[in-house]
C-alpha cells in the first residue's frame, strides 16, 4: 500500500501548500538499499517465473528485500514518518519469515474481498511470494487480513497491518516533505532534551 501513502501524501501536501519540488529535495540517505531490495525481490520473482531460479529463491529475495528496505529506513531515520513506515515493513517481515518467506493470505479475507482468482492461484501455488492461511490461525493478525473492495476501496485487494501502518508512514514522509518539513528537528549541540 505504498503507492496508497504516496498518493494520501500527495494530497495532503497540496492542501497544505507543499509542492513535488520540496518533496524531491528530501535529503535521503543510501538510497541504494531501496533499490536493492526492489530489484532482490522483483528480479527474483520475475526469475522465477522464467525457470531460471530455484523454488526457495522467490522467499529468501523477499526476506532480504525487506532487511534492505528496513537498513534504509534506518539511514534516513532524520525523515519524519521513517518510524511508521519502518515498524510496518517489520511486521510484515515478521509474519513473512514466520511463514518460511512467504506473505501469509487469510482465507476468509481473499473471498470477503471477492479474489476468487488469486484464492486459485494460491491454492495452485503460482503466487511465489504469497501462502494460503486458514482461517484461525494465530499469525492471522499480521498476515495479509483486512478485505478491501469498492465501495470502500477502489480495487479488490487484502492488506496486512504492516501495509496499513507503512502507509501511514508513506503518507507521512510524501506529506510533510512536500511542505519542506522533511527533517526532524535537531537539538542544538550541547543541549540535551
Amino acid at each position: 500500500m505504498i503507492l496508497e501513502g504516496v498518493l494520501i501524501g500527495v494530497l495532503w501536501g497540496w492542501t497544505r501548500r507543499g509542492t513535488l519540488r520540496r518533496l524531491v529535495s528530501l535529503p535521503l540517505r543510501q538510497p541504494w538499499w531501496f533499490l536493492v531490495g526492489l530489484l532482490l525481490q522483483e528480479g527474483a520473482i520475475l526469475l522465477r517465473a522464467q525457470g531460471w531460479l530455484p523454488p526457495w529463491s522467490v522467499p529468501v529475495a523477499v526476506l532480504l528485500a525487506h532487511v534492505c528496505i528496513i537498513a534504509g529506513l534506518v539511514a534516513n531515520r532524520h525523515l519524519p514518518g521513517t518510524g511508521w513506515l519502518a515498524a510496518g515493513t517489520l511486521l510484515n517481515l515478521l509474519v513473512i519469515a514466520a511463514h518460511g518467506g512467504r506473505m501469509p493470505v487469510l482465507d476468509s479475507a481473499i473471498r470477503a474481498a471477492g479474489l476468487d482468482g488469486f484464492r486459485w492461484m494460491l491454492t495452485a501455488g503460482a503466487a511465489s511470494k504469497y501462502t494460503l492461511l486458514p482461517d484461525g490461525d494465530p499469525w492471522a493478525v499480521l498476515a495479509d487480513s483486512i478485505p478491501l473492495y469498492p465501495p470502500y476501496y477502489p480495487l479488490r485487494r487484502v492488506a496486512s497491518l504492516g501495509d496499513i501502518v507503512g502507509m501511514v508512514g508513506m503518507a507521512e514522509i510524501v506529506g510533510l516533505g512536500m511542505q519542506g518539513q522533511g527533517k526532524r528537528s535537531q537539538a542544538p549541540a550541547g543541549r540535551v532534551i
